[in-house]
This record gives C-alpha cells, sequence and structure tokens, in this order.
C-alpha cells in the first residue's frame, strides 16, 4: 500500500473519529485530545505492523536460504550433472 493511499486512509478514520467523539461527549477540546490520542494509537498500530511485515519476511528468507544450497544459476536444483532444460549443446556449424 502506497504512503498516498495510508494518510488518505488515517485522515479518513481520524475524522471520522473526531466526528463521533464530538457527538458523544460535546466538547471540543475533549474531541481534540482524544483525535490525538487516536492519531498515535493509529500511528503504533502501523508501525507495529511494518515492523512484524518486515520480521516474517526476513524470517522466510533465512529460512529459504537455510534449506536450499545454491547452484550455478542461484536456483535450488537436485542434479546440477545435467544442463537446464533449453541449454543443451548444439552441433558444431558445418558439420
Amino acid at each position: 500500500m502506497g504512503a498516498p493511499r495510508v494518510f488518505v486512509g488515517m485522515f479518513s478514520t481520524l475524522i471520522v473519529f473526531a466526528i463521533a467523539s464530538y457527538f458523544i461527549n460535546g466538547s471540543f477540546i475533549t474531541t481534540f485530545f482524544e483525535t490525538i490520542g487516536a492519531a498515535i494509537l493509529l500511528q503504533v498500530g502501523y508501525f507495529a505492523v511494518v515492523l512484524f511485515m518486515v520480521w516474517q519476511a526476513a524470517e522466510t528468507r533465512h529460512s529459504f536460504l537455510e534449506s536450499e544450497q545454491p547452484t550455478r544459476t542461484g536456483l535450488p536444483s537436485d542434479d546440477m550433472s545435467r544442463p537446464a532444460v533449453g541449454f543443451e549443446q548444439s552441433p558444431p556449424i558445418g558439420s
């Protein structure tokens, strides 16, 4: 998800929260502080989710690298003695 979409979603959520908070409390000051608190909670939650996704990707990459031995092409292979498909040796020119 791109940054503009995140910002639009965050601001939309905060606007809806502020309107609901004002109708519940009837006070601009209370609504302001509650909306600031909600913005902080949104940022902490967003940071935690991004941190988790980075950690999960690193764990997946680490487990893949530990389980597979890289080959000449960088891809895992069971048999290094046979040529890759589509790369058979062609006969010499002129024969």
